[in-house]
């Protein structure tokens, strides 16, 4: 039954949603629970000073909603028309010059493109899935007073390179970020690219002016507000950026329009949700009053206002009909929650019909000029056959390599403790048969003694899964998980025997374990099924990662490194581990009944006191793939563990008291690499260090080449637990 739930889970991925990898922000609905902005000014133009307000909060109960921010480049405090002045952006019947590409997040393709006559006026042209919505988004913010520059829409662009080789390696970038097909942003389709030309008509884009290298960051911040890109970094405690979370995720419009949800927020554990992409850098940031202060500047709008909003974003009509209803809608619940009045026109009916938008579905796919697809259809079903046939044969192959690695284990056992029990017995059982032979009117009395000796044996594990979700901090809707370990396991087994009425056993014992485990975001559970076995074992995948990172003879490092980025998928992982643990458990087997004279079967009662000291060293190497770049944790955990446990048992166990103290220190250790250098010497650098932890999973060199962000942990705890038959208490302390 585990399993076939596990099954209805995993195959949940088809529906198409993104809640499981996106990140959400939890706002305390107690405002004493969050800091005040830092920019908060009065009616009157008066600063507040956010050490106060926290006092006022907390003595007060007093809400900051009433303040609004401080007038700057990123807030006006005004209704600003819906597009600013466009006169610069050149005309759509106009061949613009490629001139390169911009750096960029996930899902956007930027580069720069210019008129020929005119070079050195550059504009920013985009490619994202998120386009139309970013059209909208910038309309609504503009209306609540952020004066962001007017991207321009255009249906088609023509576009012209320089060479074949710049062209296809361009759509290819395309493809790859946007995760689409090439021929989607192309007006011709594959017609058009197969002509091989050096002249393309992109379909669905949009223009903005072209960013300085070096620009104000506020102004910076302005430009991509629309696109919902912010950082921790560009929030300085400003509510006029912390409050952004509301109307970003508000329009946060999904592709296939069905997906999007009728509710932009819920409340969860005394907190306002919002989850939405990039939503963790408002963390520790965005208070309730944030909230509720935009939220009342939303509510003014009318149902005009909305339609104007949604028409910026240039969807078809009869999409665009539906989103009004459906943004609405988004905008009615968050009022609901927050008990703010909209505004009196404002309604939303979930079953518009227009065009090809039939009861609030949209039935239409795909529209002439657009590159979007507006509707995935109805999913299949997540307990389709082929989807659970799939899994269970991958579930089969992997319990299967398990036990057969288990048999093999079995063998790897070199020396057991029940060697020496074994043993031991049999040398009593001889002992007392002789003694009754020699001497059968004399009590055989055992002597005092200590028997044991060496123990050693290992293990091998080997494991494929398939998960959906986070896992160790990836994110995917399905994912492929293989992992591999071995390990060696040296001590010893002692047994004191002769004391009366008392069996005493101590065992100290040392370990050593190495680990691979390696992450890897897949299209479905067919890709895993189809995905080569050979690739479980990590070490040599992570060896031919190796060598293409090291590259060949005449090539560049940049082309090595680039092709060593481009083999990894976003979100991919290595995990290392090595652990090692020393340690020794000492038990007394006190046999209660017997001792105070019992009769059968009160004779059973028995008590074992444990004491048990654990030391360990664990050392781990993370490897991970964003969007930005590589990013490589070493991390060196220490860790001391004593524990002291009572067991009374009466055939079965009665009653348990168990107490136990840790304390350990973790190091991390964490570096971070853009896709792209400025170097060949750090380029050098790059490939040499990451070359030697992929193969020998030396950090040493990584830690000479380069300057590390420092974490540091200190972990203390302690906990305590009583147990009487199938009843607990536990008690923890950290």
């Amino acid at each position: 039954m585990r399993r076939f739930v596990c099954a209805i889970i995993l195959s949940i991925w088809s529906i198409h949603t993104h809640a499981l990898e996106l990140p959400s922000l939890y706002v305390p609905l107690d405002e004493s629970k969050s800091q005040p902005a830092v920019d908060l000014i009065s009616e009157t133009g008066q600063s507040q000073d956010p050490g106060r307000l926290s006092g006022r909060i907390k003595s007060e109960n007093f809400e900051t909603s009433a303040l609004r921010p401080q007038l700057s480049d990123l807030y006006t405090n005004q209704t600003l028309p819906t597009l600013s002045d466009q006169t610069a952006f050149p005309d759509a019947n106009l061949t613009l010059q490629f001139q390169g590409t911009i750096l960029s997040t996930r899902g956007l393709v930027r580069a720069r493109v210019a008129n020929p006559a005119k070079p050195l006026v550059g504009f920013q042209l985009n490619f994202s899935l998120d386009t139309h919505a970013a059209l909208a988004r910038h309309a609504l913010l503009r209306a609540l007073g952020y004066p962001i520059p007017s991207p321009k829409y255009y249906p088609k662009l023509t576009v012209q390179f320089s060479s074949l080789q710049e062209r296809d390696n361009f759509l290819d970038l395309i493809a790859d970020k946007t995760l689409t097909a090439r021929g989607r942003w192309v007006a011709g389709g594959l017609n058009e690219i197969n002509r091989n030309l050096t002249t393309l008509t992109f379909q669905d884009v949009v223009l903005e002016p072209s960013l300085l290298l070096k620009p104000n960051e506020d102004k910076l911040l302005v430009a991509q507000m629309h696109w919902g890109i912010l950082n921790h970094a560009a929030i300085q405690g400003r509510r006029s950026v912390r409050a952004l979370i509301v109307p970003l995720t508000l329009m946060d419009i999904t592709e296939s329009v069905n997906m999007l949800s009728f509710e932009a927020a819920k409340i969860s554990n005394e907190n306002l949700v919002f989850t939405r992409a990039y939503a963790d850098a408002f963390t520790n940031e965005t208070s309730i009053g944030d909230v509720r202060w935009i939220a009342k500047k939303i509510a003014k709008l009318t149902r005009l206002d909305w339609i104007r909003i949604l028409q910026a974003g240039h969807y078809p009509p009869d999409i665009q009909a539906l989103l009004v209803e459906k943004i609405i809608g988004r905008a009615l619940d968050l009022f609901s929650i927050l008990e703010i009045q909209a505004s009196s026109d404002l309604q939303s009916d979930p079953y518009v019909t227009y065009g090809q938008v039939i009861n609030g579905k949209a039935m239409q796919e795909n529209y002439d000029g657009y590159a979007l697809r507006f509707t995935y259809g109805d999913p299949e079903s997540p307990l389709r056959a082929s989807e659970l046939i799939r899994f269970f044969g991958i579930e089969t192959i992997s319990s299967g390599l398990g036990f057969l690695l288990d048999k093999i284990g079995t063998y790897i056992q070199i020396v057991t403790p029940d060697k020496y029990i074994n043993l031991h017995n049999e040398k009593i059982y001889n002992e007392i048969v002789e003694h009754v032979k020699l001497r059968p009117n004399e009590p055989y009395v055992q002597p005092i003694q200590a028997w044991g000796g060496p123990i050693a044996g290992g293990s091998l594990k080997a494991a494929r899964n398939v998960v959906t979700g986070t896992y160790y901090g990836s994110s995917s809707e399905v994912q492929l998980v293989d992992s591999v370990s071995a390990s060696i396991n040296l001590g010893a087994f002692i047994g004191v025997s002769g004391i009366s009425k008392l069996g005493i056993g101590v065992s100290p014992q040392i370990s050593y374990n190495r680990s691979y485990l390696h992450i890897r975001p897949i299209q479905d559970i067919k890709t895993a099924l189809k995905d080569n076995w050979k690739n479980l074992y990590v070490p040599h995948f992570m060896k031919n990662l190796s060598n293409i990172l090291k590259g060949e003879v005449d090539q560049s490092s940049s082309d090595a490194i680039k092709a060593f980025l481009d083999n990894m998928k976003t979100g991919e992982m290595f995990m290392v581990t090595d652990g090692f643990s020393a340690g020794s458990g000492t038990t007394v087997g006190i046999p209660v009944g017997a001792l105070l004279g019992f009769l059968p079967p009160f004779s059973k009662l028995t008590e074992s006191v444990t004491f048990g000291h654990q030391y360990g060293i664990l050392s781990r190497t993370t490897i991970y793939k964003s969007e930005e770049g590589l990013q490589v944790y070493l991390s060196r955990i220490n860790s001391k563990t004593y524990e002291l446990t009572l067991d009374t048992q009466f055939f079965v166990k009665l009653m348990s008291i168990a107490s136990s103290r840790s304390n350990g220190d973790a190091h991390t250790k964490a570096f971070m690499f853009p896709n792209e250098f400025d170097s060949p010497e750090k380029e050098k650098a790059f490939q040499r260090s990451i070359t030697a932890i992929l193969r020998r999973n030396n950090p040493h060199v990584m830690e000479e080449e380069f300057f590390p962000y420092v974490l540091d942990h200190d972990v203390h705890g302690s906990r305590f637990r009583f147990q009487i038959g199938p009843w607990s208490w536990t008690n923890r302390v950290n």
